[in-house]
């Protein structure tokens, strides 16, 4: 999604913010946004995704620990992936996308959007 408006609004409303954060273990984390990061995952039907863990799987048995599954572009010239996975991407019956949303306090610390609370302006 090359316009995300989501993400456009979610900065505009929420940069600036205070926000807390409550642990598994019981602990308050209060803090400020500083920025709000959008990560696009993809899914393809069942047929697609049993080929690309076939690749994976062959590539680590090979001993590659991090096998390459898309292309990647550096400045302007695009290095595309392996043929297998876009072969099984070209031939899916169809691609979803979820965006996931985080944010990222002053002090650097991630978190996803569902583990915080936006302090009400009203409250001091």
């Amino acid at each position: 999604m090359e316009d995300n408006k989501i993400l456009e609004a979610y900065k505009s409303e929420l940069i600036g913010r205070r926000f807390v954060y409550t642990s598994k273990y019981g602990g308050e984390t209060l803090g400020v946004i500083k920025n709000i990061e959008c990560r696009t995952i993809n899914t393809y039907d069942r047929e697609t995704l049993n080929k690309i863990a076939d690749y994976l799987r062959k590539r680590r048995e090979e001993g590659i620990k991090m096998p390459l599954i898309d292309g990647f572009k550096i400045a302007n010239k695009t290095y595309i992936g392996p043929k297998e996975i876009a072969d099984a991407k070209a031939s899916s019956r169809y691609r979803g996308i979820k965006m996931e949303y985080s944010m990222v306090s002053e002090n650097g610390v991630k978190y996803d959007m569902n583990e915080i609370f936006i302090i009400d302006n009203n409250e001091k």
